[in-house]
């Protein structure tokens, strides 16, 4: 059984950061404000299709949405997300244009068209669209990782061998420099429970039709890191480490909610101590619900992982079975010297039968 950290990032039509602004020189109409709210209530209609599954019904509104208002962005974000995802790359890069016809400075849009780019093979562009990403905004490692990787992958079409090499090298320095963070981090207990572990590396198991961003297997003792992640900050790195690392400390198997929120909690911890204003999508959102009240972590954490995994059990050996069992007795004893208050003052007999017919079923929460 793969024990893993997944996207907490569950709704992709949802701009994460706002660092766009319209140039002095772009030609737009000020929309009026019957007509911006107009578009705006036909984008949170297409964003309940999406979430649905309803893709098609989804564009339908999104167009809805610019055809009332052709300046609002949104709207177009979430075209370019949509038709990306129906592997339609074109119409994507057509749309995340539009948005940077209309704010030349949407960091967001720069860095999502960039990926595409790269993943199509027009390097050239990615690596423009990357770099004013960074000017806008240095601190952001999507950016700062995709175009590690696209010069990797432009480096291989001239020397192959050289590229691997290079890849190789980044990939086992950066893992090392993450690992020496968790560890450093990590109560020693952990990393000593730890010891026999090996970290990597590689392609991740799917959890909801989803890639797992990082997994620990306890059958092989392996971490592994998605690959998507290799060019990544080593604090990104170690921050999944520090998640997986919860995991393998437990020596089993098992996997509960408990388990993948006190993982949570720690990865947090670690981000909010270590980040050291680095930008991550999805470590910023985990430090966010933490900062505004673990329990909202808890929350998210739960709330993900039953839609991804509705089998999914809510304690395992280690992670809050022994106290919901000690719960349990407790709320039981209280039951029992309720039930005992109320059939003393019932016939002795009566009472006696009673009572051992609730001792039979108390039993079988012990």
């Amino acid at each position: 059984m793969n024990i893993n950290s997944v996207s907490l990032l569950n709704n992709p039509y949802e701009k994460k950061t706002s660092f766009g602004f319209s140039s002095p020189y772009a030609t737009q109409t000020t929309p009026s404000f019957s007509s911006r709210k107009q578009a705006e209530n036909y984008k949170e209609q297409g964003n309940v299709y999406a979430q649905q599954g309803q893709k098609d019904k989804a564009i339908e509104y999104y167009l809805k949405s610019i055809q009332e208002d052709s300046t609002y962005t949104p709207s177009y974000f979430n075209l370019a997300k949509i038709y990306y995802e129906k592997g339609d790359n074109q119409r994507a890069i057509e749309y995340y244009q539009q948005i940077l016809n209309i704010e030349p400075y949407d960091s967001e849009a720069m860095i999502d068209l960039g990926v595409i780019q790269k993943e199509v093979g027009n390097y050239r562009d990615a690596k423009l669209l990357l770099n004013q990403s960074l000017i806008i905004d240095p601190m952001n490692d999507l950016a700062r990782r995709n175009l590690l990787e696209t010069q990797n992958l432009e480096l291989a079409q001239t020397n192959p061998e050289l590229a691997e090499i290079q890849k190789s090298y980044y990939a086992q320095n950066n893992l090392q420099a993450a690992y020496a963070m968790a560890s450093a981090f990590l109560p020693p207990e952990i990393v000593n429970n730890t010891r026999d572990v090996r970290f990597k590396f590689g392609q991740t198991a799917l959890m909801g039709g989803d890639a797992n961003i990082a997994q620990y297997a306890n059958a092989t003792k392996d971490i592994t890191v998605t690959d998507k992640y290799l060019w990544a900050a080593p604090q990104i790195i170690a921050a999944y480490l520090v998640h997986e690392m919860v995991h393998a400390n437990d020596k089993d198997s098992y996997s509960s909610i408990k388990e993948e929120q006190d993982a949570y909690r720690a990865a947090a911890q670690f981000w909010m101590a270590n980040s050291n204003g680095i930008k991550d999508p999805e470590m910023d959102y985990v430090k966010e619900l933490y900062l505004q009240d673990p329990t909202a972590l808890d929350d998210k954490v739960a709330e993900v992982y039953k839609t991804k995994d509705p089998t999914i059990a809510d304690f395992s050996p280690n992670h809050g079975m022994m106290a919901a069992a000690v719960t349990l007795k407790y709320k039981m004893n209280q039951a029992t010297r309720v039930f005992n208050s109320i059939l003393n003052r019932e016939s002795e007999m009566k009472s006696i039968g009673i009572l051992h017919e609730f001792q039979l079923t108390k039993n079988l929460y012990k």
